[in-house]
């Protein structure tokens, strides 16, 4: 078996854990031990080979994938898709979509959180970091190059509301976008990754979670042990760090810029993603 037969790519702060944590409790899949591989990109893990990206992958499973967000952030992240497409251009490809103007500010809230403040909401389009965010939340974008490289029949986009709303239901659509069985019985919705456990963990421990030097240790710890220690932290923690409040005026410039991106999305998927406010 050569991994990945199907990789979340993105997006970042839509739902990618959740659903990663979900793909993994089904019985034919094996999810690699690093939720976030970014192994094919050149600035992170791919230097450290093929091999050292298989052993990420359990052993006795029929269908391998993994979720790294980065790799649907083309503006900072060159060459993803081709990188895949040389080792499995028949690889399929899971894209997680949320109105793109809450994914922008709950993009924001998490950089403040884990690197420290940045600049307000009024601002923060502005700089080279919102531009970075803004892109983010650009989906027809982002998927261009993939689909430059791989069919459209290859790619699967999940609306993020649709999945918290009717988990059963996008789990089923899955696995047969996957081609195994369905089992909608895998109901319950956790709280992994949301805004609310990252304000309540410390900087330093969200901190020391992007150092790529403990990047082996992460993939070699198993994942109930990674959670369990997640938890205790946030547990601990006496004092839920704030970000600033987003005004009207703030979003309403964030939707005015994402508004045709939108529309292309529409017109790609045939969907009408009813519940944005884009």
């Amino acid at each position: 078996m050569t991994p990945p037969d199907f990789i979340v790519i993105g997006a970042m702060r839509a739902g990618t854990t959740n659903l990663a944590d979900r793909l993994a409790h089904l019985p034919e899949i094996g999810m690699s031990r690093l939720k976030e591989t970014d192994f094919f990109i050149e600035e992170k893990n791919f230097p450290r080979g093929y091999g050292w990206y298989q052993s990420l992958f359990p052993p006795g499973k029929r269908i391998l994938g993994e979720a790294s967000p980065n790799y649907a952030k083309g503006d900072v992240f060159k060459g993803v898709p081709a990188r895949i497409h040389a080792v499995r251009p028949d690889v399929k490809l899971i894209y997680m979509v949320r109105d793109p103007v809450d994914r922008f500010w709950s993009h924001y809230a998490h950089s403040a959180l884990v690197h420290g403040a940045l600049s307000p909401p009024r601002e923060i389009l502005n700089e080279d970091e919102g531009a970075h965010i803004l892109a983010s939340s650009m989906y027809f974008r982002q998927l261009g190059p993939f689909l430059d490289l791989f069919p459209k029949e290859q790619l699967n986009v999940v609306d993020f509301d649709e999945f918290i709303n009717d988990p059963a239901r996008t789990l089923s659509d899955l696995c047969g976008f996957l081609n195994i069985d369905s089992h909608p019985s895998i109901q319950k919705m956790d709280n992994s990754n949301s805004s609310e456990q990252l304000s309540a963990t410390p900087a330093w421990a969200l901190r020391m979670s992007q150092y790529r030097a403990l990047t082996g240790l992460r993939g070699a710890t198993p994942a109930w042990i990674r959670s369990a220690l997640k938890n205790t932290v946030s547990a601990v923690s006496r004092t839920r760090r704030q970000t600033p409040p987003v005004p009207d005026d703030a979003r309403r410039r964030v939707r005015a810029a994402v508004a045709e991106d939108a529309d292309q999305l529409r017109r790609l998927t045939g969907r009408d993603f009813a519940s944005w406010s884009v």
